[in-house]
């Protein structure tokens, strides 16, 4: 099969031929399945994975793609969960999807509906890893309970795990303020829900965040930009 790889961190990627996935044969792999795949979705941490700076190590050669959509092709014996033929989407640290098929664990699979039709499964291919990212960080990690019109200022909010952070938020209950760079990222901000938009190429945008929340600066910041902004969002807290 046709499978796309970088032979070391950092290297060329190439277009390879390797032989399809199997199955193990000993008993812990058996609820494992291999999708043949339809989609994927390439995000900045594949390009932290192909230059070795991601937190989890993968060793090379590396295939890159953390999530992706598909059909299951093979069930292995023993899993329950999964049929041939079945729609997927899933998301994967230890297998690139960058593949014409890929062996997964079941937890790494999510079954899609039926009647989605194939515009919704190309979406879904950019949603998971943004979204789940998004949902953990102001579920389990923001230290808001209950938000209740609480400031939630986002960094990046037109970028891909922002415009997530943007709606989790807004589902949340939070008063969301959304920061982007041009006029056109921050109209998209505003149509999927934003309660104020922020130019925070400004160099006083700190300021603007103080003025909108009356003094009392935001609540919580959802940062996945970093670098000296993380300074600025100090002083806006």
């Amino acid at each position: 099969m046709k499978v796309v790889q970088a032979t070391s961190d950092g290297g060329n990627i190439e277009w390879r031929d390797l032989p399809r996935p199997k199955f193990a044969s000993r008993k812990g792999e058996s609820d494992t399945v291999i999708i043949a795949v339809c989609t994927i979705g390439l995000s900045y941490a594949d390009h932290l994975f192909l230059h070795g700076r991601y937190q989890v190590k993968r060793p090379c050669p590396i295939s890159p793609g953390l999530e992706g959509t598909g059909v299951v092709s093979a069930v292995a014996r023993g899993t329950i969960l999964w049929r041939i033929g079945t729609r997927a989407g899933f998301a994967s640290l230890l297998n690139g999807a960058c593949a014409e098929e890929v062996l997964l664990a079941s937890f790494e699979c999510m079954q899609l509906p039926d009647e989605v039709d194939h515009i919704q499964v190309v979406q879904y291919s950019a949603l998971g890893v943004n979204f789940t990212t998004a949902h953990f960080a102001l579920v389990y990690r923001a230290p808001i309970a209950v938000w209740d019109g609480n400031f939630l200022l986002v960094l990046g909010a037109a970028g891909g795990v922002g415009l997530a952070a943007v709606q989790v938020g807004k589902i949340l209950g939070s008063t969301l303020i959304a920061c982007a760079s041009t006029q056109s990222k921050r109209l998209l901000c505003n149509e999927l829900g934003a309660d104020f938009v922020v130019d925070y190429t400004s160099r006083t945008w700190p300021l603007h965040i103080v003025d909108l929340t009356a003094g009392a600066g935001a609540d919580c910041v959802f940062d996945p930009v970093g670098g000296d902004h993380i300074f600025r969002c100090l002083r806006c807290t």
